[in-house]
């Protein structure tokens, strides 16, 4: 069901709660109940009925219009993480407003704390970030390799989010890197991370050590049109086995053994800007959205096969706003929920 910003509350559905700020990610609880979203300057949501109410759970003060990039969920929507962006280059721009930090709460958003306002994580352009099944394990990305942002790196958590390890800094080929999105199985041991221009690379030891899983296409080499392509989301099972991802100037991609081997499952023919994917725990259900290409609205599509075919949710749909910007699941994949500029759409 899609309902525009604003539409009267129904089953299975809810209205956008973010106004116009563009809401930029959106987590699941293992229930599909308990949803938390974040928007940059519109701040963070939660919701306890699936989508189809909310309430503004935002930090008071400066807060209220930081930049917020990403949230993660633990299964029990206990557990929360959100990450804000702290490069700010506005004119006139508040330095409060973009503090760079990761804040944490441990009783569903009613209250947060700025875990590394001053750590060596602090100040960093945050971009996304995960968690296992229990909120212990965090995992988080950060942008990168440009004179004016510095090197992207790959931060852990083991202790809920209070300290941070920067798992990447002395790891060849990867402490220059621009990270986009990351990934957690129900152990936090099994990762998965992806950047513009990055690839895809893997750990299954909790970050400790890292594996280049990036598709073997010549697309994804550095010598292809000069150009190496741009993964923007990646999303994993409960297991660290079956992940997708994709890919912002064409396909999505699934992986059956942990991102040994992947297989183009992009379910058009025409190029898409592929913003955002998710999957439920088995790697069975997956939801993601594209965004507006040679003038035609965004989408949201599904898949019930692990990526084989796929479903177009929204095509036609007066009510779709065409800005989809991020998708999440529950844990069974009866409930996935999208969310973007206008509206919000839930299965």
């Amino acid at each position: 069901m899609l309902l525009p910003l604003l539409a009267a509350c129904g089953s299975g559905g809810g209205h956008a709660p973010f106004g116009t700020a563009a809401a930029t990610s959106v987590a699941s609880d293992a229930s599909g109940m308990k949803l938390v979203a974040v928007a940059a300057g519109g701040g963070i949501w939660t919701s306890t009925d699936g989508g189809i109410t909310w309430v503004d759970r935002t930090p008071s003060g400066p807060a209220h219009v930081q930049q917020w990039m990403s949230v993660a969920s633990d299964a029990t929507g206990t557990n929360l993480a959100v990450v804000v962006n702290g490069f700010y280059d506005r004119p006139n721009a508040d330095p409060a407003a973009f503090s760079g930090d990761v804040w944490t709460s441990n009783d569903s958003g009613a209250t947060w704390i700025d875990q590394t306002s001053s750590s060596p994580a602090h100040g960093e352009a945050w971009r996304s970030v995960a968690s296992d099944a229990s909120g212990t394990n965090v995992v988080a990305v950060t942008a990168g390799g440009s004179v004016v942002l510095g090197p992207g790196a790959i931060w852990t958590s083991t202790d809920a989010g209070v300290t941070w390890t920067n798992a990447t800094a002395t790891v060849t080929g990867m402490g220059t890197q621009d990270w986009s999105s990351v990934a957690s199985d129900a152990t936090g041991k099994n990762l998965v991370a992806a950047g513009s221009g990055s690839g895809i690379w893997a750990s299954t030891d909790g970050g400790a050590t890292w594996t280049n899983r990036t598709p073997a296409d010549p697309k994804f080499e550095a010598s292809y049109g000069d150009q190496v392509e741009g993964w923007s989301s990646v999303a994993s099972d409960a297991t660290g086995t079956k992940l997708v991802a994709a890919v912002n100037t064409g396909d999505i991609w699934t992986s059956t053994d942990g991102g040994g081997t992947w297989t183009d499952a992009a379910p058009t023919t025409s190029w898409q800007v592929w913003i955002s994917v998710a999957s439920d725990a088995t790697g069975t259900n997956l939801v993601a959205v594209d965004g507006l290409v040679e003038g035609a609205d965004g989408d949201v599509w599904t898949s019930a096969n692990g990526g084989l075919t796929w479903t177009d949710q929204t095509t036609g749909n007066p009510a779709a706003s065409g800005q989809w910007r991020a998708v999440a699941s529950n844990a069974a994949g009866d409930h996935a929920i999208a969310v973007g500029i206008g509206a919000i759409w839930t299965n």
